[in-house]
C-alpha cells in the first residue's frame, strides 16, 4: 500500500511541475483577461475549459490553478464527492482530485445539458496554506454547445415514401414541405421566432407542422416561385428552449427550386443496338410527358420523305428517341419537328427544330469469345470463330507459322463479320493423330468514338494456346494425395494404363505451356487402373516444397490410341498447404 501511494505521489509531483512549467502561456491565452498587480498576491493563474464545448464532450472535466498551495501533499489524489474551494452552476454531479497541493479538477458524472451556459465560482473565502486570502477574479464561465441548423430535407413527405428528390431541381409542390434537421430537439413554439424563409430576396409565410426530436416539419405557405434559391435562415439567438443560451450568428441552409424546361441536347450520331437502329435523340431538362407521343410524331418530317409512325418515337425520361427510319449507313437527310413539347409539371416548349443528320457508319469493333487456355474435342472439326466490324488495316492473327493479315478494303463495310478459323491445317501432332495444338495470336485494329466525340485508333489482342484432345479428366488434390479419373470423351468410357504426370514450373510472366512443357519439372506420376483411376501420393512436405509459388501443370498420356492433354487445375483451391482438410 506505501509503495503504491508513493508511486500516484511521484506522478502528482510531475503533474505539478508540469502545470507550473505553462501557468504563463495559460495566463496570456485566457478570455476572461485577469489581470494582477502583484505577482506575489494568491489568485487563480488559470482554468479550464473556456468558451464553447465540443459537441462530443458531455462529461467536461473542469480545473484551477492557483498560485499558491492550498492543501498538504497528503490530500493528492484523495476522491471527494464534494468541495467547498468552488461551485459549479447549474449543479453538476461528479468527483474532485487535487492533482497538485494548487492545481484542483473537477470530473462530472452528469451528461451537461447543451445550450448551457454553466459558472464556475471560486469560494471568495478560500485560504492557501499559508493563510493568504483568495484575490482577484474568482469566476468564470463556459458553454455548451449552441443549436445548429445541419440541413433541410425538400419534400419531406415525399422522401419518407421513397421517392428521390433533386435538391437542385425541386418540383415546386414538393418545395413547400420541408423538414429541418437540427443538432438537437427543438420546441416549435420557441423555434419557429427565430426562423426565416426566402425565395432569393423574397421572404415567404410558413408554419410549423410538427417537431420529430431533432427534425422539424414545416410547411412554407406562399406559392413557391420557379427556378429560385429558397434559403431557410437560424437567426441569431436562436435556440430550443427559452431559457436556453442562443446562436451568437445566424446559420442558412438552401435548396434550389425547380429549375426552367429546356432542351439540352440534340444528337445524330447515336450507334445502332438492339431495335434501336440509327437512333437520333433530342434530350430536355426535365422529364417529358408520354401522353404527347401522336403530336410528336405528327411533327417529324424528313427530306428525303419516309415512313414514320408511333413504332418509330419514344419518350425515355428526358428524351425523343427517333429510330428505324429505312436509311443506310454514311446517308445524309434533312430532320424537322414542330410540336409543342410538355414535361410532367405541364410546362411547354414550342419547338421548331432544323438538322442536317449524317447517319454514322456502323460501329467499328472486334469481339473474342474466349482467350487463354482452350480445350476442343478431338471428335469435331477444331474451330474457333471471333466477330469484327469495320476494322483497320494492319489486323491480323496467327496460328503458330501461319500469319493472316486482312486486307480492309476488301472486308464488307458497314457489316459484321464472323471470321472462322480453322485450326486443323495448323496443327502440332506430337503424339499420334489424337492430340494436337495450336497457339492462336490476333492483333486487330478498329476506331472508337471518346466522350470528347473523337474518333481514336485502338489495337485489340488476343491470345489462346488451344490443344485437340479426346481425353477427359477430373482431378482432386491436397496436400498428401491426388485422385485422377480418367476417360474418353468420345466413347465415354474409362481409360485404363494412362500416365498421369504432375509438374510445376516457376511462376514466369511470358510463360507459354504448349511451347514449354518439355522443360517442366516432373514431381510425381502415376498409371490408371481398369477403371481409369490414379491415386498418386506426395511425401510429408513434398507438396508445398515442390508447387509453393509455383505452377502446377498435369499431364495425361495415353497409349491406345497415343493421345496426350496437359493443363493447369486452376478450378480448384491451390493455396491449401499443410491443411488437414482436401478439396
Amino acid at each position: 500500500m506505501k509503495k503504491t501511494y508513493l508511486s500516484f505521489l511521484l506522478v502528482a509531483i510531475l503533474v505539478l511541475i508540469f502545470s507550473c512549467t505553462n501557468t504563463k502561456a495559460s495566463r496570456e491565452e485566457s478570455t476572461e483577461g485577469i489581470r494582477f498587480q502583484n505577482e506575489d498576491e494568491f489568485r487563480v493563474l488559470s482554468f479550464e475549459p473556456e468558451g464553447e464545448l465540443p459537441a462530443s464532450v458531455k462529461n467536461p472535466q473542469i480545473y484551477v490553478q492557483f498560485s499558491k498551495p492550498v492543501v498538504a501533499l497528503k490530500k493528492l489524489g484523495e476522491v471527494m464527492t464534494s468541495s467547498d474551494v468552488f461551485s459549479i452552476e447549474p449543479k453538476l454531479d461528479g468527483v474532485y482530485r487535487w492533482y497538485g497541493t494548487s492545481l484542483l479538477a473537477f470530473e462530472a458524472s452528469d451528461l451537461t445539458i447543451p445550450q448551457m451556459e454553466y459558472k464556475v465560482e471560486v469560494n471568495p473565502a478560500l485560504v492557501s496554506i499559508d493563510g493568504e486570502t483568495i484575490k482577484g477574479e474568482t469566476s468564470f464561465r463556459f458553454k455548451t454547445q449552441a443549436l445548429r441548423m445541419l440541413s433541410v430535407i425538400p419534400g419531406y413527405s415525399a422522401q419518407k415514401e421513397g421517392v428521390y428528390v433533386n435538391n437542385n431541381d425541386v418540383p415546386l409542390d414538393l418545395a413547400k414541405d420541408i423538414a429541418l434537421v437540427f443538432s438537437y430537439p427543438v420546441n416549435p413554439e420557441v423555434i419557429k421566432d427565430y426562423l426565416e424563409i426566402y425565395a432569393d430576396d423574397v421572404k415567404l409565410n410558413f408554419s410549423v407542422l410538427k417537431a420529430y426530436e431533432n427534425l422539424l416539419h414545416v410547411s412554407i405557405e406562399d406559392t413557391v416561385p420557379e427556378d429560385k434559391k429558397i434559403t431557410v435562415l437560424l437567426l441569431e439567438g436562436g435556440r430550443s428552449e427559452k431559457h436556453f443560451i442562443g446562436t451568437e450568428k445566424r446559420q442558412a441552409v438552401s435548396f434550389q427550386s425547380l429549375r426552367p424546361f429546356v432542351q439540352t441536347r440534340m444528337y445524330t450520331e447515336g450507334q445502332s443496338y438492339s431495335k434501336y437502329t440509327n437512333p437520333l435523340e433530342i434530350t430536355y431538362s426535365h422529364n417529358l410527358d408520354t401522353k404527347q407521343i401522336d403530336e410528336i410524331v405528327k411533327g417529324i418530317k424528313t427530306t428525303p420523305s419516309m415512313p414514320l409512325t408511333k413504332d418509330n418515337v419514344e419518350i425515355l425520361g428526358r428524351t425523343i428517341r427517333i429510330f428505324g427510319l429505312p436509311v443506310v449507313y454514311e446517308q445524309n437527310y434533312s430532320f424537322s419537328m414542330d410540336a409543342e413539347v410538355k414535361d410532367i409539371y405541364g410546362r411547354s416548349i414550342v419547338e421548331k427544330i432544323r438538322a442536317l443528320v449524317s447517319v454514322p457508319p456502323a460501329r467499328s469493333f472486334v469481339d473474342f469469345k474466349d482467350y487463354g487456355f482452350a480445350l476442343l474435342e478431338a471428335e469435331f472439326a477444331p474451330k474457333i470463330a471471333f466477330e469484327f466490324q469495320n476494322i483497320l488495316e494492319g489486323s491480323e492473327y496467327r496460328v503458330n507459322d501461319f500469319l493472316k493479315k486482312f486486307d480492309a478494303e476488301m472486308i464488307p463495310k458497314n457489316k459484321r463479320v464472323t471470321h472462322l478459323v480453322d485450326l486443323e491445317p495448323h496443327l502440332k501432332k506430337e503424339v499420334g493423330e489424337k492430340w494436337g495444338w495450336a497457339i492462336f495470336s490476333a492483333n486487330m485494329r478498329y476506331k472508337y468514338k471518346n466522350y470528347d466525340g473523337e474518333y481514336k485508333e485502338r489495337e485489340q489482342t488476343n491470345t489462346q494456346e488451344i490443344q485437340v484432345t479426346d481425353i477427359g479428366a477430373s482431378l482432386r488434390y491436397a496436400y498428401n494425395k491426388a485422385v485422377v479419373l480418367v476417360s474418353s470423351l468420345s466413347k465415354a468410357e474409362p481409360i485404363a494404363n494412362a500416365r498421369v504426370r504432375f509438374y510445376s514450373s516457376p511462376m514466369e510472366r511470358s510463360f507459354s505451356l504448349l511451347r514449354q512443357r518439355k522443360t517442366l519439372n516432373l514431381v510425381a506420376e502415376g498409371i490408371t487402373n481398369s477403371e481409369g483411376l490414379a491415386i498418386i501420393n506426395f511425401a510429408p512436405g513434398e507438396y508445398r516444397k515442390q508447387f509453393f509459388g509455383k505452377r502446377i501443370f498435369v499431364e495425361i498420356e495415353t497409349e491406345n490410341p497415343k493421345d496426350l492433354v496437359i493443363f493447369n487445375p486452376n478450378i480448384l483451391n491451390m493455396y491449401r498447404y499443410d491443411v488437414s482438410s482436401v478439396r
